[in-house]
């Protein structure tokens, strides 16, 4: 009988394991942010515009994509850029080419998304629509051809692949990663718009529609909304920012086809106050009221926290009103700073207010006169 010896069995070549790979600060260069519109959108990034229909959403996006396609205006003195407008709501030559036309924006440089054009399942070419996280790659490739600045997806959900629950963190994150990787590869500012819930109550970071991966997953989140007392005054804030702090409040007015931008700073025009629901006649009044009062009272300079509140009081005005005309005015608060003291009361002031020139290193001093 033969005997047969048998070999052992070779092991199965090892596969590699996956690795987690890190890099110490110390090796990771330094960059300043690069902003597209300083304080409002940064380039390479993905920003967040929010508002209830009809408010102007889409007019702010065309603004900035004008101003950047020239290089000046609204966002600031710079090199003028191509743009990409992917704007589902908006037809091209009845609103679109008339309002950036209107906007002053260099038409060559505007780009109107159409449709996408496919392969279809027999070979034969077809179109559809855009969709992402699908077609996240062809928009890299569009920016990267076209060298754009700006991209712009009004609205995102229209984009979006019905199969995903814009409830759900995890599926908001796989449209929302490819996105930022698409921004981040080609240093292009990718900006998407979305409505906002019902709820006049929640936190201005819970009012966008969806998931709060949402406004999780972007750098600058924006807020457009109209101003309480007056409907047709309009205004945009930024609510959310980890980059810088947060610009001053815009206003404009829709008017005969224009958008007319207020050249002074909205300080009145919050996100909270952009979110809240239209004031009445009689609250008007109330805050209007409480708005002059404050500007006498604060005519000569800053004024004690305090005394303002026993003033009020003594004038019959409410607290919650006397907060509300506080912000319509844009009054400044800030501790006062007495020679040879560290800190003095808080003190409000009108913002047109005089203040010393020495600075504190933690905040500006307001003297107490």
């Amino acid at each position: 009988m033969e005997v047969q010896t048998l070999k052992p069995a070779q092991p199965a070549a090892m596969q590699p394991r996956p690795q987690i790979v890190t890099v110490a600060l110390a090796d990771v260069k330094p960059e300043a942010v690069n902003w597209l519109w300083p304080g409002w959108i940064p380039r390479g990034r993905l920003t967040l515009i929010a508002g209830d229909p009809g408010v102007g959403k889409s007019w702010l996006t065309q603004a900035v994509a004008a101003s950047v396609s020239v290089g000046k205006g609204l966002c600031g003195e710079q090199d003028p850029q191509d743009v990409i407008l992917i704007a589902f709501e908006d037809d091209p030559a009845d609103t679109l080419r008339p309002r950036l036309e209107a906007l002053g924006a260099d038409l060559g440089r505007v780009h109107v998304y159409q449709t996408v054009r496919d392969v279809g399942r027999k070979g034969k070419p077809v179109e559809r629509g855009l969709l992402f996280p699908e077609d996240a790659a062809l928009l890299v490739d569009l920016i990267k051809q076209t060298g754009v600045g700006l991209a712009v997806i009004d609205p995102l959900v229209a984009a979006q692949n019905a199969a995903i629950d814009s409830h759900r963190q995890a599926a908001m994150r796989s449209i929302l990663q490819p996105l930022h990787d698409a921004a981040r590869d080609t240093g292009a500012a990718i900006v998407f718009t979305v409505h906002l819930r019902k709820s006049s109550s929640d936190n201005t970071l819970y009012r966008a529609c969806g998931s709060i991966d949402l406004v999780a997953a972007v750098r600058t989140a924006i807020v457009v909304g109209c101003d309480p007392n007056d409907p047709a005054r309009r205004g945009a804030a930024v609510f959310k920012s980890n980059l810088a702090e947060f610009p001053e409040p815009i206003a404009f007015k829709l008017e005969n086809g224009q958008m007319l931008i207020e050249s002074h700073p909205a300080l009145d025009l919050t996100a909270d106050r952009l979110l809240g629901p239209t004031e009445s006649g009689e609250e008007r009044s109330a805050v209007d009221e409480a708005v002059d009062f404050l500007r006498e009272l604060l005519a000569n300079g800053p004024v004690e926290a305090k005394a303002v509140m026993k003033e009020a009081k003594s004038a019959g005005i409410a607290e919650r009103t006397l907060n509300r005309a506080k912000v319509a005015l844009g009054v400044i608060t800030r501790r006062s700073t007495r020679p040879g003291e560290k800190t003095g009361p808080w003190v409000w002031s009108l913002p047109d207010s005089r203040l010393p020139k020495e600075v504190d290193s933690a905040e500006q001093r307001l003297w107490q006169s």
